[in-house]
């Protein structure tokens, strides 16, 4: 299961400060995974299943410190019924490269245990009310092409014209 996201901190605050933000899948009321930007982290991270770390870079092992550029989420969950389910968090993948091809510089984290997870929620939250999350092209998929292709200009076409037919369709019933 692919869940991605864009996020943006809009917060005044942008040092994390007794924040957090972001995806959090839980399992009744038990957060099972959170990515975005774990509580007073300075840097985007994940938390809950795959522990409390920052997303970083093979390449260099750094992370990114908080800022407001939007930023691209993906996230895998890889049930295994006889086995710790894998996760795997990539923050703004190369989408030409597809999943495998994930050049080292790109951020992420991985982690395993159990990821059964029956509600998801877009939150943030602060001590100190400065924390503004915003979120945007939320989507769920079953391989890493659900969750990042995008349109061809002839597909937009053909829903564009599909589009009109339907209004021209909607008026003349009129």
């Amino acid at each position: 299961l692919y869940p991605s996201f864009l996020g943006r901190n809009a917060s005044s605050d942008l040092a994390g400060s007794e924040d957090f933000a972001g995806l959090e899948l839980f399992n009744g009321g038990s957060e099972v995974l959170g990515v975005g930007n774990n509580w007073s982290a300075w840097a985007y991270s994940t938390f809950g299943l795959t522990g409390e770390s920052d997303l970083v870079r093979p390449s260099d092992n750094a992370w990114l410190s908080m800022d407001s550029a939007a930023h691209f989420f993906i996230v895998k969950l890889q049930f295994n019924a006889s086995a710790n389910d894998n996760v795997t968090i990539w923050m703004d993948p190369n989408l030409t490269a597809g999943e495998l091809g994930q050049p080292t510089s790109v951020y992420r984290n991985s982690g395993s245990g159990n990821a059964a997870f029956n509600r998801i929620a877009l939150r943030s939250g602060s001590n100190n009310n400065q924390n503004n999350w915003e979120y945007d092209e939320i989507r769920i998929g079953q391989t890493w092409s659900d969750v990042v292709e995008v349109p061809e200009p002839a597909s937009l076409s053909f829903l564009a014209a599909a589009l009109a037919a339907a209004a021209l369709r909607r008026r003349a019933a009129r």
